[in-house]
């Protein structure tokens, strides 16, 4: 149960039509492994490639190997920190 919802919630991004219902009862681990998670869009997409953005910011953060990273569609991004 708890692989399937940390990949829902891998998986979702600012586009899902579909909400996301959680179980009141179930207790969630993943709140203790991921504490934040950012979302981002490229605002000049022509100028600037996501691909190189996604690879250069958890550098310059410093976050080497504590977050992971999404590409969404629309030249968005989630960053997930652990």
């Amino acid at each position: 149960m708890e692989f399937a919802l940390d990949k829902a919630l891998k998986e979702m991004s600012i586009y899902d039509e579909k909400p996301l219902v959680l179980n009141s009862n179930l207790k969630l681990s993943l709140h203790e492994r991921i504490t934040c998670i950012l979302m981002g869009r490229l605002l000049n997409h022509e100028n600037q490639k996501m691909a190189d953005k996604i690879l250069d910011i958890p550098h310059v953060w410093r976050l080497y190997s504590r977050v992971h990273v999404v590409a969404l569609p629309n030249e968005s991004f989630q960053f997930i920190f652990d």
